[in-house]
Order: structure tokens, then sequence, then C-alpha cells
């Protein structure tokens, strides 16, 4: 499964742009969701930490997500490169995202905090 975009940019405090993406299986067609029980964002942080928070399905059949974390969120997480993967909780089982490639947020320091 992947996920797409590849690449998010904020700075420390900002909680916009929110996260929103379109999960695809690995031939690049929509996952549909339909039947997923839920899916989870998981987001590892340059220390090693990881945050898991559940997405929000805004079209089961297209495949899209969306999350919104907050300025506290992006503040506490700090600056530096967070990787972001999504898992879709099926009945039968669990399918994660990206399996091919990597989504990344990027967090800069809080403009004035430079």
């Amino acid at each position: 499964m992947r996920l797409d975009p590849q690449e998010i940019t904020l700075y420390e405090g900002d909680d916009l742009p929110g996260f929103a993406a379109v999960l695809e299986d690995n031939a690049g067609n929509a996952l549909d969701l339909t039947t997923a029980d839920a899916v989870y964002i998981q987001i590892r942080h340059p220390d090693g930490a990881v945050t898991e928070d559940e997405l929000t399905i805004t079209g089961a059949v297209s495949g899209t997500v969306t999350y919104d974390w907050t300025g506290v969120q992006t503040r506490t997480w700090g600056a530096g490169v967070h990787d972001i993967t999504a898992r879709a909780a099926y009945p039968a089982d669990a399918v994660i995202a990206p399996a091919d490639r990597n989504c990344r947020l990027i967090i800069r320091p809080e403009i004035g905090n430079v």
C-alpha cells in the first residue's frame, strides 16, 4: 500500500495544512476502505518516539483520509523530519502504507526561534 503525498512542511506551532492523503495499493489504485474497521496515522519522530492516532476516512471507496494535527502537537514534536505511515485495519488483516516509499512531515523551527 502506498501513501500520497510524499512530503508536508510546517513550522512548529502550525496546525495547517492538515494531513490529507489517498491510500493506494502497490499498483497505484485507490485502496477501498469500505470494510476497514479504522485507519491510523503513525508518526515516527526524530527521537524514535511514535505517535499513533485515528485518521478520518473522508472517501472510503477513493481511499481518502485526513488528519488535523494541532499547533500544540507540532510544537511538542519539534523541528526535524518525521516519518509518516498509515495502517488500515480490516477484520482479517492490517495493511501498512507506505510499503515502497516514505511520506515525511518536515517541521521547521518556529519563526522567531531560529
